[in-house]
């Protein structure tokens, strides 16, 4: 049992700091989302926003995931001993947790696909991202970055796909903060567990 307890807080510990560094990305490419739409909402803009376009543009093209390393918790639910627990609103607060974590994989996969999408559109516009695509950590050196969006940024598509990854950013971000919560609470129970 103390070795499952060990095993949890270590688990929460990590999931916490990947949890910072996700909620951090997410609300950066949110940010950039909202002023991608704020700048084409007047129509078509001037090649000297052109950097800036293509810098905020690098902001939203990115899709970091939460992928907390769960191994106590995977091992618990998988073989069905959360009665060692000998807290059952522990174990429900963690298998909710794990449910959480599985309805953001979801909607983290959406996001990388949308955002798929929306670069194809760029091609189809010869808006050149291959850089984006061969850099898939999304840390793109400036000469490499994409050239021309700020053409298509006042466009009903661009802006439309523009707009579906705020959405998706604004979502995820609020499933973070609901674990972040779960998180808090959870590190609580583990501290009092002996």
């Amino acid at each position: 049992r103390t070795a499952v307890i060990e095993g949890l807080r270590s688990d929460f510990a990590a999931a916490r700091v990947d949890l910072d560094r996700v909620t951090a990305f997410h609300l950066e490419g949110r940010q950039a989302a909202e002023t991608l739409m704020r700048m084409g909402a007047d129509g078509p803009l001037a090649e000297a926003s052109s950097p800036r376009v293509d810098s905020l543009f690098a902001g939203l093209a990115g899709t970091a995931s939460f992928d907390p390393p769960l191994g106590t918790l995977e091992a618990l639910i998988s073989s069905g001993d959360l009665d060692l627990l000998d807290d059952p609103g522990l174990a429900g607060e963690l298998t909710l947790f794990h449910g959480e974590v599985g309805d953001l994989d979801r909607e983290q996969r959406y996001a990388r696909e949308t955002l798929t999408r929306l670069i194809e559109y760029l091609g189809t516009e010869d808006i050149g991202v291959e850089s984006l695509v061969a850099h898939p950590t999304w840390d793109v050196p400036w000469d490499l970055q994409p050239d021309g969006i700020h053409r298509v940024a006042h466009t009903q598509e661009f802006r439309g796909w523009v707009t579906l990854m705020w959405a998706l950013y604004t979502n995820t971000t609020g499933g973070l903060a609901g674990l972040d919560a779960a998180i808090t609470s959870i590190e609580s129970r583990l501290a009092e567990a002996s």
